[in-house]
C-alpha cells in the first residue's frame, strides 16, 4: 500500500519537473523574441481535408469485346474481352446495348465463359470500344492489318 503513494509522487515529480523545464523554455523563447533574437513561432494551420467523390454506382458485366471508359476523375481504364469489369453504370449500359458486353449468369455469358474462359485482365486502350462515344459505330477501333513482309504483293495461292 505504501508503494502507490511514493509510485504517485514520483510521477507528479516528474511532472513538476517536466512543467517547470516547459515554463522556463517558454520565458526564454519570450526574452529571445523580445531581444530580437528569435522569430515568433506560429502553429501550424490544420490542411483541409481533401473532398472525397461519392462512391460511384458500378455493375458488373462479362465482357465480349475489349472496352475502355473514362472514370468520374478523369482517369481511362481499359477491361479485355472476356474478362468481368466493373464499369460506371452508364457505361455497363452502353456495353450492354451495343453488344460489347452480357450480364452474369446469362446463357451466353456461360457459353462465353465455357469457350474463352473469363479473367479480370486489362485491355489496350488502342484496341478497345470507346464508351464515351456517341455510338457503337464511332466507339468501333481501328480495324486491325496484319501483313506478313514475305506475302507483301505475292498472291497466297497460285495456279498450278
Amino acid at each position: 500500500m505504501t508503494e502507490t503513494p511514493a509510485r504517485l509522487r514520483m510521477l507528479l515529480n516528474g511532472v513538476t519537473a517536466t512543467s517547470a523545464e516547459l515554463v522556463r523554455a517558454a520565458s526564454s523563447h519570450a526574452l529571445q523574441i523580445g531581444a530580437g533574437a528569435a522569430n515568433i513561432l506560429h502553429p501550424r494551420t490544420p490542411t483541409p481535408p481533401t473532398p472525397t467523390q461519392p462512391p460511384i454506382e458500378r455493375s458488373e458485366v462479362y465482357l465480349i469485346s475489349s472496352v475502355r471508359w473514362t472514370e468520374a476523375g478523369g482517369e481511362v481504364k481499359c477491361a479485355a474481352a472476356h474478362t468481368f469489369a466493373h464499369l460506371p453504370v452508364e457505361a455497363a449500359e452502353k456495353a450492354l446495348r451495343w453488344n460489347l458486353a452480357d450480364v452474369r449468369g446469362s446463357r451466353r455469358t456461360e457459353q462465353l465463359i465455357a469457350a474463352f474462359g473469363s479473367s479480370y485482365a486489362v485491355g489496350e486502350p488502342s484496341r478497345s470500344y470507346d464508351l464515351a462515344a456517341e455510338d457503337a459505330a464511332a466507339a468501333a477501333p481501328p480495324p486491325l492489318v496484319m501483313a506478313t513482309p514475305f506475302m507483301a504483293g505475292r498472291p497466297m495461292h497460285s495456279a498450278a
